[in-house]
């Protein structure tokens, strides 16, 4: 079982404690070069790209001694003209934990906690770390009315043992961006108010008619102008919420 970090913006962070995003997208990175070291290339009559299942269905590998292990099903892509197949990096069964923007009020809140160690024969003080976390509002106050506000930290610094939500993959599409459906778009966590689907580029003055146009803003706000109609294959994941530490809960389960 594989694991990975995933940074997402604050939209999709409230989306995902929200219990309306169930789905998330991420571009697929395509070889250049085929296995005889030529470049890729693609003949009329033979195809590019396509999605492909690889595994399963009575597969196995042999391992030196001979014995047979049944080969899971993966999802990934198969160039039809040169032969060449790639596998998305995250499979059914695999893990993403969330990284957002975080701050360590350890300092102030912390809560302290005495154990005995029987091999000393002292009592130990250990402070509870206390991570607070942008998505969930102001930080709290450290008592009579005074506030101390801690620096935000980028999600980008947040370590694995500071994240609180994890990801377990359910579901695995290898698509093209564009292929995505309404249902999907909504599965996605875009927003809906009474003016319409929220348009992510110019939030504060439009929206878009349907929830799969407001994805495409998502999509170019997180990658950049244009990504969109570059109509990348992406791989498309189901995935079901678990609002632990990755590895509180895989200890736990």
């Amino acid at each position: 079982m594989a694991d990975r970090p995933i940074q997402l913006p604050m939209p999709m962070i409230n989306a995902l404690l929200d219990g309306r995003k169930t789905q998330l997208r991420q571009k697929l990175d395509l070889p250049t070069k085929a296995a005889s070291g030529g470049a890729i290339y693609e003949r009329s009559d033979m195809g590019g790209w396509e999605p492909g299942i690889y595994g399963g269905r009575g597969c196995f590998t042999v391992d030196r001694n001979g014995t047979k292990h049944p080969a899971p099903e993966m999802v990934g892509l198969y160039h039809r003209t040169c032969g060449v197949s790639i596998l998305a990096p995250i499979q059914v069964g695999d893990q993403f934990w969330v990284r957002e923007v975080w701050c360590d009020l350890t300092t102030t809140h912390g809560r302290q906690t005495e154990t005995y160690n029987s091999v000393t024969g002292l009592y130990e003080r250990r402070v509870q770390p206390f991570i607070w976390y942008q998505a969930d509002g102001d930080q709290p106050d450290i008592g009579n009315g005074a506030a101390k506000m801690a620096s935000w930290r980028s999600p980008r610094r947040m370590p694995r043992s500071a994240s609180r939500l994890t990801l377990l993959v359910t579901d695995v599409r290898a698509q093209l961006l564009s292929d995505i459906s309404e249902e999907d778009a909504v599965a996605e966590g875009v927003e809906r108010d009474s003016d319409g689907w929220r348009d992510y580029l110019m939030p504060s003055t439009q929206c878009c008619f349907t929830a799969r146009d407001s994805y495409k803003t998502l999509w170019d706000s997180m990658n950049g102008p244009g990504s969109w109609n570059a109509t990348p294959w992406i791989a498309a994941y189901s995935f079901d919420v678990v609002r632990e530490n990755i590895d509180r809960f895989n200890r736990s389960a």
